[in-house]
């Protein structure tokens, strides 16, 4: 069975993603269903951490599907971005590794499953330069970047993304010790929110699918995005093509 990583995904993984996701809709919960799917299909650490970030219960899939809001609908408003859950996953795709279309429509990356989650300054900078160059387009009224304190050199990266980004709109960079409460928060004051973690989104009124808004303005969306939807639906070998 190949990894996720790698060109193909074998049918043996696509038939636990499926047994998976019935298991879900039965109701168990995530960790329950995965043991259930072992139980039959033996998995690499990484399918596990494929499994859990990427496919979710066709019902909550449809709630966070729901929240998805259009990038248009961003301007003039308030948007909040989980600076290092956005610039690593646009990092990834910019460095040549797949990237996940989840079952809810966001778009996810693997990034901290294979020891990759700490990019180098150039990279992450490289990636809030795409954000600002697809946010021009439509640039909200006021942009607020949210890091977790605990992350090493979170401030001086909070600071560089906020001289990015402040072409584009007034900025304001929040480094906080729980940067998810901070970004739950300020969705309940009506705040868009641009984060793929499935806690932030799940407790969130709207969200903004940054990474995705990225790929297609760079016009790289789909080449290296493997989409979890039609892998439930698929019976044989998928392929795609790198970036």
């Amino acid at each position: 069975m190949e990894s996720p990583a790698g060109k193909s995904f074998a049918l043996g993984l696509i038939k636990a993603a499926k047994t998976y996701r019935a298991m879900l809709d039965m109701g168990l919960l995530p960790q329950h269903a995965l043991q259930a799917v072992e139980s039959i299909t033996p998995l690499t650490s990484i399918e596990r951490q494929l499994l859990l970030r990427c496919i979710s219960s066709r019902l909550e899939s449809e709630d966070n599907f729901k929240k998805i809001v259009d990038l248009r609908e961003a301007y003039g408003k308030s948007l909040a971005i989980d600076l290092f859950n956005v610039a690593i996953t646009i990092a990834e795709a910019f460095e040549g590794y797949p990237i996940f279309r989840c079952t809810d429509g966001l778009t996810r990356d693997l990034a901290a499953s294979y020891g990759r989650s700490k990019k180098d300054p150039s990279s992450l900078m490289e990636a809030v330069k795409a954000v600002a160059e697809t946010l021009v387009v439509y640039p909200p009224k006021r942009i607020v970047l949210v890091a977790d304190r605990q992350i090493s050199f979170s401030g001086e990266r909070i600071a560089e993304a906020e001289g990015v980004l402040s072409s584009v709109s007034q900025v304001e960079a929040r480094l906080s010790d729980t940067a998810d409460s901070e970004l739950i928060r300020l969705s309940s004051e009506g705040t868009i929110i641009s984060s793929s973690d499935v806690v932030i989104v799940k407790k969130s009124r709207s969200i903004l699918d940054l990474p995705k808004h990225v790929f297609v303005n760079r016009r790289i969306y789909g080449k290296n995005v493997i989409d979890m939807n039609y892998i439930i639906a698929s019976l044989g070998m998928l392929t795609f093509s790198p970036l």
